[in-house]
Parts: structure tokens; sequence; C-alpha cells
């Protein structure tokens, strides 16, 4: 007969997500259609070809760009003191920003729970209240780097999500983006609670600028 506790085990949530969303106005009097990217790095040389999202938008028009963010609060490589064998067990549990997590064990074994909501703003924390060292991350968008981390020991991990966006015209296949773009590209950082992003490209005399502002909330990114 097998010994269950001696068997890997893999418990797999759907991990929860936050929501960012960028929403573009050109309020222009331009006759031809303004793009605008985001972009995940600054965009040095390749312009549009390397954006992430694009969209073109006439004047006093808007197009908006939304994606989610998972979470996921890991343990993995645990052990159970009690095993007749070496074995590891891995455990990844839905998070979203705030969440606070513990690791403690039963009979020796390792595991991660939810224990709050009341975190800083853009922080998920995971205190090893356990006897052992424990191996411990936060996953975002499906990536993960484990961390050891021992007993005792109460790890805050924060996130700062960073975009550039970036307006162009006349865009063709070949050019660098220096020679279509109408503005310098602007970093967007949600921290601190914003989740929500206006990019307006206005005119200022002869001067096209691109205004970035930022919201905690959807209801505030009007038309």
């Amino acid at each position: 007969m097998i010994n269950s506790r001696s068997c890997f085990q893999k418990l797999i949530h759907r991990g929860m997500s936050t929501t960012c969303t960028i929403n573009f106005k050109n309020r222009t009097t331009q006759e031809k259609p303004v793009q605008f990217a985001v972009f995940k790095e600054y965009p040095r040389y390749f312009g549009l070809r390397s954006a992430w999202k694009r969209a073109s938008v006439y004047n006093n028009g808007q197009a908006k760009f939304q994606w989610n963010l998972p979470y996921n609060a890991v343990i993995s490589n645990y052990r159970d003191k009690e095993g007749i064998d070496v074995y590891t067990s891995s455990q990844s549990v839905s998070a979203n920003l705030k969440d606070q997590f513990e690791v403690n064990d039963i009979e020796g074994i390792q595991f991660v729970t939810k224990v709050g909501s009341t975190g800083d703003d853009n922080t998920i924390s995971i205190d090893n209240k356990s006897s052992y060292k424990a191996n411990i991350d936060v996953g975002m968008d499906d990536k993960v780097q484990i961390s050891e981390i021992f007993g005792g020991v109460n790890k805050v991990f924060k996130f700062t999500p960073v975009y550039y966006v970036a307006a162009y015209q006349n865009e063709k296949t070949g050019e660098e983006f220096s020679s279509v773009e109408l503005v310098s590209p602007k970093k967007v950082s949600f921290n601190t609670g914003y989740t929500h992003a206006t990019v307006t490209l206005m005119e200022d005399g002869d001067t096209l600028k691109l205004k970035v502002e930022q919201h905690d909330s959807e209801a505030k990114d009007s038309w």
C-alpha cells in the first residue's frame, strides 16, 4: 500500500487578478489619425513595431486598453518531517494586492493560507510561522521566483507595474519611432492603489503635449 503522504502534491488554484486600464484621448485638431501605443519597456528604436498594444484614434476620439495581472502566493519544495523518504510538494493560492498570508505546519507539513487583506497598497506579504525554512514567493503574470525564508520571518513583496505610452503619426514599416513620434514617451506607474490612467494628447499653441492622469477606479475615467 502506498503511503499517500509520500506522494508528490501540486495544488493549483486560479489566481485572482488586478485589472489595469489606460484610456487614450485625442483632443487635437490633427486631420490624420494618431497611433497611441503601450509598451512594456521604454521604446528606444523600433517604435510601433515593438508596441505591446496600439490603436489609431481620430481627433475627438478615444481608445481604451484593459488587461489583468494575476497574482499567486506560492510555497514549493516543502517536506514532511515524518516522511519515510525525501519528497516535495508545492501549493499555489490565489492572491490579490494587500493580501496577507501565513506559512504554518501541521505534523511537520508546511502549507500557506490567507489571513487578511489589510496590507499596504501594492503589496502582498507572507509570514513564515512554521518551524522550518520555507521556499515561498508571490508570482505575478504567471512568473514565479522562489525565495528561501526562515521560520519567524515576514516577507513583504511590493509590486509597481510600469508601462510606457506614446503617440505617433504617419508611421511606416521600417521607420524608427523617433521619426514619427508626436511627443516623447511617458511612463505610467500603477502604484499606491491606482489601477486606471487617462492619457490625453492635447494642443498648447503649436506644441503637442501628452498628459497622464491616474485614478483609483474606472468611474473617474470618463469621457
